[in-house]
């Protein structure tokens, strides 16, 4: 990743005081269109496409389109951290600015996890090489400011 096409406010790479590399990449909610278009294929899959995200403390919700057979329904995708602090949980839905909980089954329970599953992937995947390093996912941190992703 360039840092110049990172569309990250802030990117930090170096030495731990354990004297272990260590890489901060924080991000705000205005930064996801470039991310978007640059490195996640507009954000979008053959039944979703992301178009915003509104960060809370220990979670977000993933606000988009998706297609239910022949209609397209605006919704949003609830979810916290897991218990690793490095992968997302569902735990609602959100239609019409009402939040309800993820159907147990059905295309929407099954469009949910596939979302949620792809961005897990993700995460688990992602390598930051910069400073010399190769670094890869410990740790993600959630506020209402933005997400804050911590490199080893």
């Amino acid at each position: 990743m360039n840092t110049a096409d990172s569309y990250a406010s802030t990117v930090w790479v170096g030495t731990g005081v354990d004297g272990y590399p260590l890489g901060l990449v924080e991000y705000r909610e205005n930064a996801l269109d470039g991310l978007c278009r640059t490195w996640l294929q507009n954000c979008a899959i053959e039944q979703a496409r992301l178009t915003s995200v509104d960060f809370r403390p220990g979670g977000l919700i993933a606000y988009g389109t998706v297609n239910l057979g022949q209609i397209a329904q605006d919704i949003g995708v609830a979810v916290a951290l897991g218990a690793d602090r490095k992968s997302l949980v569902p735990v609602g839905v959100v239609v019409n600015n009402q939040v309800y909980a993820v159907p147990a089954e059905g295309q929407i329970a099954d469009m949910v996890n596939d979302i949620v599953s792809r961005a897990n992937n993700i995460l688990r995947d992602v390598r930051v090489q910069a400073g010399g390093y190769t670094l890869s996912l410990v740790e993600i941190g959630l506020t209402n400011d933005g997400v804050m992703f911590v490199l080893r």
